[in-house]
């Protein structure tokens, strides 16, 4: 997934939301102070929550498989620090 405020809007395997038709605010964000990002896919739905607020949710018709890498990019300067992910089923931590 990968979500962009502004008119490239957000897209998924299978889906784009565009910024020009649908309202996508609530992406933005001024994040200079740090903040909690949660992605959370699950039954094919998706949700972004932003310091436990949700900010955007969808839903997928069609898995493309196992997430074999992730890429976090930065407009500007900062950082993240930390990343965790967990399978929900085994509640495994990588």
């Amino acid at each position: 997934m990968r979500l962009r405020n502004g008119n490239n809007g957000v897209k998924s395997n299978c889906k784009t939301d565009d910024g020009d038709k649908y309202d996508l605010k609530a992406l933005g964000h001024d994040l200079s102070g740090g903040a909690d990002l949660k992605l959370r896919i699950e039954n094919k739905q998706v949700k972004l929550v932003i310091n436990s607020k949700e900010v955007f949710k969808t839903q997928y018709h069609k898995s493309i498989g196992k997430i074999m890498g992730i890429r976090l990019t930065i407009a500007g300067i900062g950082y993240f620090d930390s990343l965790q992910i967990t399978d929900l089923k085994t509640k495994e931590t990588f």
